[in-house]
Parts: C-alpha cells; sequence; structure tokens
C-alpha cells in the first residue's frame, strides 16, 4: 500500500488553528514542506473569524474585538542529491489583529502587529531512516497601535498612538528528523530561534483630542524561539494518526516603547507565561481521490491577567477537513470551531464565553 497520498495530512490545518493560540503565535512555523518527494511546490491561504466580546473595566460591554484576519504562506522544495534536500518557505508566524469600536472607555483602541519570514533549509539524510536540517530565517515586523483610556482621575481621555517603520532581521532553525518511508512514519523535531528586532517608531499622545507629547525613538523586540515536535504513523493502511506539541517562550517577549513605557510605567505587550499548544489528528483514506480529516488542539490557560490585545487565555478546537487528489496536485481545505478561554484583569475587563471560526485552503504540486 502507497501511503504517500496521505502524507499531507500532517500540515493540512496549521494554517488555519494557531490564530488564537498564546502570544502572538499566528501560523506554527511548519518545515513540513521539507519532507515531500522530488520537487514540491505549495501555496496556503488560511482565516480566522473570532466572536470576542467582553464587559471593560467600567462595565460596558465590547464589541467584537477580533476582525476577520487572512494570512498566507508558500514554499518550494526540491532534491540536490540522494542525500541532501533544500527548501525555501515564506509564511506569516506572529501576529494580531485587535479592534476595540464602541462607546466605553477603549473606544478607538486598535492594533496590529506583522510579521513575514523567509526561511531557507537544508536536509542531510545519512539514511532513509535519519535526518538533519537547518537554515536561516529573515523575517520582517511592523506595528500600529491606538490606545484609548481615561486617565487616573477619569476627567480626561487619553490616547495613545504607535507606529513603526519595518524592521529586517536574522534567526536560524535546526532539527532533526527520524522516518520509516514505506509506513509513513515520521517523528520531527525542530527548533526556531528567537529573532531580536530594532523597531524605529514615531510615539504620540494627545488629551481630549488635543496634541500634548509626541516622540520618535526606537525600542528592541525579540520574536520568541520556539520547539516543535511533529509526529505521524499509520494505524492501517489507510489511516494516519498524526499531531504534535508546540512550546513557545513567550517570557521573553516584551514590547515597551519609550514614551509608553515613561508615561504608563508599564509595557505595552509582555507575557509571564510560556504556551505549549498540543494537536492530534486522524486522516482517513476513502479511496485514490480523498482523504478525510478530523483535527484538535488545545491549549492550556496560563492564568495570567488579560490584556487589552488578547484578552482570551487559551483554546480548545475541533475541525474537519479533506484533501483531494488530482494526478500531482493535492488539494487540502480545512475547518476548525474555537472555543477560546476565558480571561479577566482590572485592567482588561472580562471576557467570557467566546469562540472562533478558522480555516485554511492548500495547493500542493509535485514535479
Amino acid at each position: 500500500m502507497n501511503y504517500k497520498s496521505i502524507l499531507l495530512a500532517a500540515s493540512a490545518a496549521l494554517i488555519s488553528t494557531n490564530s488564537f493560540a498564546g502570544g502572538l503565535d499566528n501560523a506554527g512555523q511548519s518545515v513540513s514542506p521539507l519532507f515531500q518527494d522530488g520537487r514540491y511546490i505549495e501555496f496556503s491561504a488560511g482565516f480566522s473569524n473570532g466572536d470576542v466580546t467582553g464587559v471593560d473595566p467600567t462595565g460596558v460591554t465590547t464589541n467584537d474585538i477580533a476582525p476577520v484576519n487572512f494570512i498566507g504562506a508558500a514554499a518550494y522544495k526540491a532534491d540536490i542529491n540522494e542525500q541532501l534536500s533544500y527548501a525555501i518557505i515564506v509564511d506569516q508566524p506572529f501576529g494580531r489583529k485587535v479592534e476595540y469600536d464602541y462607546t466605553g472607555i477603549y473606544n478607538r483602541t486598535s492594533g496590529d502587529v506583522r510579521t513575514t519570514a523567509l526561511t531557507g533549509l537544508l536536509r542531510y539524510k545519512f539514511n532513509d531512516n535519519f535526518s538533519v536540517y537547518g537554515g536561516l530565517r529573515a523575517q520582517r515586523a511592523d506595528a500600529s497601535v491606538t490606545l484609548g483610556s481615561p486617565n487616573s482621575t477619569g476627567t480626561a481621555m487619553l490616547y495613545y498612538q504607535l507606529e513603526t517603520e519595518a524592521d529586517y532581521s536574522f534567526g536560524y532553525v535546526a532539527g532533526v528528523a527520524y522516518e520509516i518511508p514505506e509506513y509513513a512514519v515520521r517523528v520531527s523535531l525542530t527548533y526556531n530561534s528567537s529573532i531580536s528586532h530594532t523597531l524605529k517608531s514615531s510615539e504620540s499622545i494627545e488629551v481630549n483630542g488635543v496634541p500634548a507629547l509626541a516622540l520618535d525613538s526606537e525600542f528592541d523586540v525579540d520574536t520568541p524561539q520556539s520547539v516543535n515536535l511533529d509526529v505521524q504513523f499509520p494505524v492501517s493502511k489507510s489511516t494516519l494518526i498524526f499531531g504534535g506539541l508546540r512550546w513557545v517562550d513567550w517570557k521573553s517577549t516584551k514590547v515597551s516603547p519609550t514614551l509608553f513605557k515613561a508615561n504608563y510605567n508599564t509595557d505595552l505587550l509582555s507575557y509571564d507565561t510560556n504556551t505549549i499548544t498540543y494537536r492530534l489528528g486522524v486522516a482517513q483514506k476513502f479511496n485514490e481521490s480523498w482523504t478525510g480529516l478530523l483535527l484538535g488542539s488545545y491549549e492550556a490557560k496560563t492564568n495570567d491577567p488579560a490584556g487589552i490585545f488578547g484578552p482570551t487565555d487559551g483554546f480548545a478546537s475541533l475541525g474537519i477537513g479533506a484533501i483531494y487528489t488530482i494526478d500531482k496536485l493535492k488539494i487540502t481545505g480545512a475547518i476548525n470551531y474555537n472555543w477560546l478561554g476565558d480571561g479577566s484583569s482590572a485592567r482588561a475587563g472580562v471576557f467570557e464565553d467566546n469562540t472562533a471560526i478558522t480555516g485554511g485552503i492548500k495547493f500542493g504540486y509535485t514535479f
């Protein structure tokens, strides 16, 4: 039995399932294209549509603060010889969009954090079972933030604004894999280094609509190091189990612009706890054209105080998907329903019983 037709299952939903993971995690930093046979190219698109509302510290119910968000990715893989192969991957590993548009104290508050990464990987196979891989990652990062809040006496409305220029910086990837190709067994462990950015920024504060302070400066931000463990193995000639976990070092990430820190005496974004996201799925091959997918993922609550730009805490999701094979083309689609964990703090308010829909589609072609 040829298991190759379901090898894409392990990465089928990665483009869509991390949109509400801890911190600013967005797409999971998958290296799965590196394990495809021969020359291979893929294009992916994913979306998240949250229903995230809460009650702010004054008791006013917010709007849905999580707008529809789209991300994309692409990859190319080829063999150099029987032992060496390489892959080039473009993705959007970290990011978050938040918009408050209601009649409460955080009206006009919004945040948009964006990253794009270009990763070049080289893989060396010692034999059919054992291989190592690694490479460099170039990453672009920028952000824009508006924060509305009353002053300490509640008599004036402050609006803080931040715009950064795009910064480009570098990190690296290293990994090891064990495979039994004839049975579609694979275990891979991937380390993604942190990447340090120095963001040139323009900050300003206005009081009741009147400009009060402005500053052009720069500050440092580290996107976090992470470790991905991915596993797949067959349980029959037509059924594949896949899954893994992703650990992210969010405690090392702080966003602390100069003017904001001086006037608010806190970080704009920071995290007290690292996160581990778990994934589990089943791929069932029905015939030469169709493979069905059942997907699940889970991230435990950190119990950290909720932030204005990330007021939920942890999640659980269930999803379904399918792979349709037409000769050398595989089309993979998946959709997931997410239950978002409750979050609360004196600063953000209380956010409970929130949900989200995430989904994605992938086109992979071997030639």
